[in-house]
């Protein structure tokens, strides 16, 4: 069972919300990477997840999609509000606590919500993300990315221009090509996820916000 799309109004912002499956399933919480709306959890990757007997649930982060936007390069938040809007979607929706399972930035939060916010966390599912500090000997950090990824983040191209949904579309699937490394890439696929997710935001722009705001302490 998937439900419309839907807004809530959550830690004083309100968040595009879409679910899948039986509500008194065991939940799952799908937490998104930077400038990704929702849309980026593919529909058909989260009704497998539903079909299984989970309760899967995908929101926009703020500055993404049909959720509360900022000044474009004014992000007036931080990560640990992101963290917020996490649990308070999980109120919103009467869910104690929920299999977090977040990628790249969101992998961050899920990690920030599980140290603050234990009671919230069944399991962390972290795709794409690493702690952000030393482990000690006992344990090492992971391996690093690959020297053409790391020239994507050290070397990133011009910003499209957000108002040209064919050049917005070209920059997220340079993006991708990217991190899937010797991994085929369904481009036809990735482009049609990218249009959709421009057509639902009103301020597409705003989405580079993330790479704005404060990290907090490593966790």
């Amino acid at each position: 069972m998937r439900t419309p799309e839907r807004t809530l109004h959550v830690n004083g912002v309100d968040l595009a919300v879409q679910s899948f499956g039986d509500p008194a399933a065991p939940a799952v919480l799908l937490v998104s990477g930077a400038e990704a709306t929702m849309d980026w959890w593919d529909e058909e990757f989260v009704t497998r997840l539903a079909d299984g007997g989970r309760y899967v649930v995908r929101y926009d982060t703020r500055d993404t999609g049909r959720s509360t936007t900022w000044p474009v390069g004014a992000p007036a938040y931080a990560q640990a509000d992101l963290v917020g809007d996490a649990v308070g979607v999980l109120d919103a929706l009467g869910i104690g606590a929920a299999h977090i399972v977040g990628i790249s930035m969101g992998g961050g939060l899920a990690q920030r919500l599980g140290v603050g916010f234990p009671r919230r966390v069944a399991t962390l599912t972290l795709i794409s993300t690493s702690p952000g500090g030393p482990g000690g000997p006992e344990h090492p950090g992971l391996p690093p990315m690959s020297e053409a990824l790391a020239k994507v983040f050290a070397e990133p191209g011009p910003a499209p221009d957000w108002t040209d949904r064919a050049a917005v579309v070209d920059y997220f699937l340079a993006a991708e090509r990217a991190f899937a490394g010797t991994i085929p890439v369904d481009e036809d696929r990735l482009r049609r996820t990218a249009g959709r997710a421009f057509d639902r935001s009103p301020v597409p722009a705003a989405a580079g916000n993330h790479w704005l705001i404060e990290d907090g302490p490593p966790v």
